[in-house]
């Protein structure tokens, strides 16, 4: 349970928030993302001076709010390529195939990954960091306004971890 909490984020600032285990870290992050099992007794949440609380979680990505998770779920007969293909239509940024699948083909090599990773099914064999790195890529193209990333560091090697970090300050 988390009260009185106000923070602002002005747009191109960079946070972490930082705590122990069980301190409601990923509780708030579920909060902002509108997560179905968490919900608000009172207060509110802003986004471009508007409420979002009544917002379901799809709509909140539609106005740029992503999560990436501590341990990404695997989506079996689902490849990178058709999820970030998925997220963009549904953003109302359509995208030429080919374009996306070369950007998102030079973000996997920025994380470490090859383009192998476009047509699996999305984290179905892949290790903690390599879905770690698949979701950064997915992000590099997706340039969310708001980037919730739990645990950042999970699964990570020092190199992983030099390339998430390059990756979010874009």
């Amino acid at each position: 349970l988390a009260r009185s909490i106000f923070f602002a984020i002005p747009e191109g600032e960079i946070h972490a928030l930082r705590g122990p285990n069980g301190s409601g870290k990923t509780s708030l992050a579920f909060s902002i993302i509108g997560h179905p099992s968490y919900a608000f007794l009172s207060g509110y949440i802003l986004w471009g001076g508007e409420s979002i609380l009544h917002k379901k979680p799809y709509e909140r990505s539609r106005l740029g709010i992503h999560w990436i998770p501590q341990a990404a779920p695997a989506f079996e007969g689902v490849g990178l390529l058709s999820m970030a293909r998925s997220a963009m239509d549904a953003r109302g940024a359509k995208s030429d195939v080919f374009a996306l699948r070369s950007e998102l083909t030079g973000a996997l090599k920025r994380v470490g990954l090859n383009d192998d990773f476009l047509l699996r099914a999305l984290h179905g064999d892949s290790s903690g960091g390599e879905k770690k790195k698949v979701e950064l890529a997915l992000v590099a193209v997706l340039k969310p306004r708001l980037l919730i990333v739990d645990e950042v560091d999970a699964g990570l090697d020092a190199a992983g971890i030099a390339a998430a970090a390059g990756l979010i300050m874009e």
